[in-house]
């Protein structure tokens, strides 16, 4: 990343906490979509590309672990494509936890899981997010140098790759900000040895960092690596023409938190598959979500995930 000029900056004292707001009043119930009804429905299968009629595993539902082991051995015997494409080794790699994962594994696993946020209903309505690939935060930090050195920033021109990656390019799934999206979530890998998730709240222009390790940086330090992607932000959204009404040209920089309730990761490549699972969270019910996902949940709740992955695309 290089190095930010103070002088396009605002001031540390600048950036406050700001929570994004939540109506939802319902019971807590993590991962609704992974309880065992994922892969009996319909609607979702023809969203992931994959026709009825849909063949129930009753393994699944009346022991996961065992419907688990079933999974992964037709994984083994077949192909996994569809919108999530990976490799054999690649699920086994999301599995046993022992690297870091791969940009293009997360890709993937954002991919499902847009397929996932976007098909559930909270309270009647459709959840009003959308997920970026890894791509988009890198992107978007490399234009800094370039914009912090123009005399009319207001002006500067974003590329078409940094827009693209915003509102879709085209690929199907994808909301219309604001319309339909007010919480984007994208994840991020800082020094390739750590995956975090922000959700970037567009009503109140702020930026949740969910980070399942924050010894690794503190506050000071990660909101200073963050600052030029949360002052380029609000000209870009006004460069797509995102922004409506008295927000229409408004620059403000969106502001940064880290909530320190989010429960940490034990050993650090769980931080991959930790932030997939902050977001699912997060988008469903908040921070106080987040909260509840435990260290002791993550085994489980990723053989569910990888089970719903498996049986949606295996072919």
């Amino acid at each position: 990343m290089s190095q930010v000029e103070d002088s396009v900056l605002p001031r540390r004292s600048q950036f406050v906490v700001a929570v994004p707001r939540r109506r939802n009043k319902r019971l807590r119930k993590f991962s609704t979509k992974l309880d065992g009804r994922l892969q009996f429905d319909k609607k979702t299968k023809l969203l992931v590309g994959h026709p009825p009629p849909v063949v129930k595993d009753p393994n699944f539902v009346d022991d996961p672990e065992k419907g688990f082991q079933n999974s992964i051995k037709k994984l083994k015997s077949s192909s996994l494509g569809g919108e999530a494409s990976l490799s054999v080794k690649e699920v086994l790699d999301i599995v046993e936890r022992k690297k870091h994962l791969l940009a293009k594994v997360m890709d993937a696993l954002i991919k499902f899981s847009r397929h996932l946020l976007r098909t559930e209903d909270l309270d009647g309505e459709k959840l009003r997010v959308d997920l970026l690939d890894t791509n988009f935060v890198s992107l978007l930090f490399r234009q800094f140098p370039k914009f912090s050195k123009s005399t009319a920033q207001g002006k500067f021109k974003f590329p078409g790759d940094v827009v693209a990656q915003l509102v879709g390019g085209g690929e199907s799934g994808r909301t219309e900000l604001f319309t339909e999206g007010g919480f984007l979530y994208a994840p991020f890998s800082f020094d390739r040895k750590h995956w975090l998730s922000l959700c970037i709240d567009l009503c109140i222009t702020s930026i949740v960092v969910l980070d399942s390790n924050i010894q690794l940086r503190k506050d000071h330090d990660r909101f200073g690596e963050l600052q030029p992607f949360a002052l380029m932000l609000p000209y870009l959204l006004i460069q797509h023409g995102v922004y409506h009404g008295k927000r229409k040209r408004s620059t403000t920089h969106f502001s940064i938190s880290r909530p320190s309730s989010i429960p940490q990761v034990k050993w650090p490549t769980d931080s991959s598959i930790k932030s997939i699972f902050l977001i699912h969270a997060h988008a469903t019910d908040g921070l106080e979500e987040c909260g509840d996902l435990t260290v002791e949940q993550l085994d489980p709740e990723l053989k569910k995930f990888i089970s719903a992955i498996i049986l949606v695309g295996v072919e």
